[in-house]
């Protein structure tokens, strides 16, 4: 075989070579229909992911992104239905302090809330801070499932008992 039918048949394998690396991580990337079984695929991205360990750390912040945005939109959601009054009607708000406060802190909580929990010592160093000048309204807002609508329903039937405040 000549230099040239050498250098020839070297460049055609080269490139089929390159044609076929090309052609596969096309397919891996999904521009091309290339078929992989289940098994194959899964663990390319079991093998992507233990490489790339960080996505998951990002996927996490953006799950939690979108819950802590789901809940927002239910509490304005449920402000909007209800209404501003309702911020100061007690069928529906535990309200108490001066009448003619200029000033009402409204609370929505939670039983089961871990962060309406941790909010109780700061809501009480505010309230002997202000009790005086400072309506207060607190809102059963069960939005941790049945056992925080149980809480809620409890707690709005212990206040309609009466008795001290």
């Amino acid at each position: 075989m000549s230099n040239g039918w050498k250098y020839a048949a070297a460049g055609a394998l080269g490139g089929a070579v390159i044609s076929l690396v090309f052609v596969i991580g096309l397919g891996a990337a999904g521009v091309l229909p290339i078929r992989l079984s289940e098994h194959a695929r899964d663990d390319a991205v079991r093998g992507y992911l233990l490489a790339h360990p960080e996505i998951l750390a990002d996927a996490s912040t953006v799950l939690q992104a979108r819950q802590d945005a789901e809940e927002a939109k239910a509490r304005e959601t449920a402000v909007a239905k209800v209404g501003m009054k309702a911020f100061f009607d007690p069928k529906i708000a535990y309200v108490f302090g001066p009448a003619e406060a200029k000033t009402t802190l409204v609370e929505f909580f939670d039983y089961n809330c871990p962060y309406c929990r941790a909010s109780v010592p700061a809501m009480k160093k505010f309230y002997e801070a202000h009790k005086k000048d400072t309506r207060f309204a607190f809102i059963e807002f069960p939005i941790k499932g049945e056992n925080s609508e149980f809480a809620s329903r409890a707690a709005v039937a212990a206040r309609k008992q009466g008795g001290d405040k």
